[in-house]
């Protein structure tokens, strides 16, 4: 996930609610939001804790990798069910209007 400036959605970036959900949604081994410095990491580390979302600043080689762009907002379970059809695939990813927004390897 990116954290360039996107919309709010709710008082939210949607890189935010993305993690929020992927930390409780995939019980996610890690997160790492791309481009996010300490500044943004500190305002909205409550939200962060609050989804248990276990935040990196490196990937591992050995885990799978779901990418979501920074202004995307999953839709409830939605990232459940893509990675729950990406997984026996090895790989996936969802386009919409032509853009990639998820991508799973």
């Amino acid at each position: 996930m990116r954290s360039r400036e996107a919309p709010l959605v709710a008082g939210l970036p949607p890189c935010v609610r993305a993690a929020f959900r992927a930390g409780t949604e995939l019980k996610a081994e890690r997160i790492v939001i791309a481009e996010a410095d300490a500044a943004f990491l500190k305002k909205w580390d409550f939200q962060f804790r609050a989804a248990a979302a276990p935040l990196s600043d490196a990937l591992d080689p050995e885990l799978p990798v779901l990418a979501v762009a920074a202004d995307v907002f999953p839709d409830e379970r939605g990232l459940a069910h893509f990675a729950a059809a990406a997984v026996p695939l090895g790989a996936a990813r969802r386009v919409l209007d032509g853009r990639t927004i998820a991508a799973y390897a």
